[in-house]
């Protein structure tokens, strides 16, 4: 069975995707507004519940600390801590 690889977003297509919500993969989305805002969301399942939590805009973080807070939010889950 072929393992698949996931897409991750590189900085260019922060900067330049069109509207929608584009996945970077683990939870870790960029949504981009009809007029052009760009922000982070991470979505995760916690109580059952699934609950999503801002990063802020894309231009204040960056790709890379969006990732990191995602990678933070994940860890925090795993010990049984909803972030």
């Amino acid at each position: 069975m072929k393992k698949t690889t996931k897409h991750r977003l590189t900085v260019r297509e922060v900067q330049t995707l069109g509207p929608g919500k584009h996945a970077d993969g683990g939870g870790l989305y960029l949504i981009v507004g009809a007029s052009g805002t760009r922000r982070w969301l991470f979505r995760y399942t916690a109580g059952g519940k699934r609950r999503d939590q801002g990063f802020g805009s894309a231009g204040k973080v960056s790709l890379a600390l969006a990732r990191e807070k995602a990678a933070e939010a994940t860890a925090l889950l795993a010990g049984g801590i909803v972030p």
